[in-house]
């Protein structure tokens, strides 16, 4: 699995790791590429369980239907809003192109992550 793990903090500080899950699919086109939105969260979900981290359904972010250059997506404002308030602090995706297709806004979101 080519799963994208975004660390919030440096993780060996992390005592146990709350993941969040995004999940973005903007077309058809993913089904057929082997990674529909049903694909991705449970390939995810097996590596958060196989790493012994932590989840539950309200950290579970899926944007369907939208764009990847962009980050005008409902789920992830609400992903981004959750990490500010602490709620989690991993984020993983199924592959980097999942979460932005915009190096410019992948690189600004990671470091607001981080923050």
């Amino acid at each position: 699995m080519k799963k994208t793990v975004i660390s919030m903090k440096n993780p060996q500080s992390i005592k146990q790791k709350k993941a969040a899950i995004y999940v973005r699919c903007s077309s058809d086109e993913a089904k057929k590429e082997g990674y529909s939105p049903e694909t991705q969260k449970e390939r995810i979900q097996q590596s958060i369980e196989g790493n012994g981290w932590q989840t539950n359904n309200n950290y579970i972010y899926s944007d369907i239907g939208f764009s990847g250059s962009t980050d005008k997506r409902p789920e992830l404002q609400r992903l981004l809003r959750d990490a500010r308030n602490k709620e989690f602090n991993i984020v993983i995706v199924y592959r980097m192109d999942r979460f932005f297709r915009n190096l410019r806004l992948l690189l600004n979101t990671v470091a607001e992550l981080r923050n």
